[in-house]
């Protein structure tokens, strides 16, 4: 299961503001909090067995390919316009960001070098969730 939401943005004299009440988002406790920046190539790739997030930008724009086992969704992300929230077994990646772009993750789990939530291989996820 994915989620898309439209975020609110405010704009007055000094400048935007993007409230995000997670309550509003997210299902879980968030555990991990992580920025990923000056993307060259892809980002993600994977999907993860137990883990789930919500992503948004914190600054620019970038692609977002969402893969649930059947359907696949190409979605721009902006920021101060969108979040997804992206459960577990959804193959999720980044990419085209623009210049200066700063991709925002809120995730349910503690981070683990070990890898054993994810599943890397886009053959390996279709045929995992099928």
């Amino acid at each position: 299961m994915y989620k898309i939401f439209n975020l609110k943005e405010f704009s007055d004299a000094k400048g935007k503001l993007v409230p995000i009440e997670l309550k509003d988002y997210i299902d879980f406790e968030v555990k991990r909090v992580y920025f990923a920046y000056d993307n060259l190539q892809l980002r993600g790739g994977h999907c993860h067995l137990n883990e789930k997030e919500f992503f948004f930008m914190a600054s620019g724009t970038c692609k977002c390919r969402i893969h649930d086992g059947k359907n696949e969704l190409i979605l721009d992300l902006e920021v101060g316009k969108n979040g997804i929230y992206v459960a577990n077994l959804i193959w999720h990646e980044f990419y085209d960001f623009s210049h200066g772009a700063s991709l925002a993750a809120l995730s349910s789990t503690n981070y683990n070098s070990n890898r054993e939530d994810y599943i890397e291989d886009l053959n390996k996820f279709l045929n995992h969730v099928q």
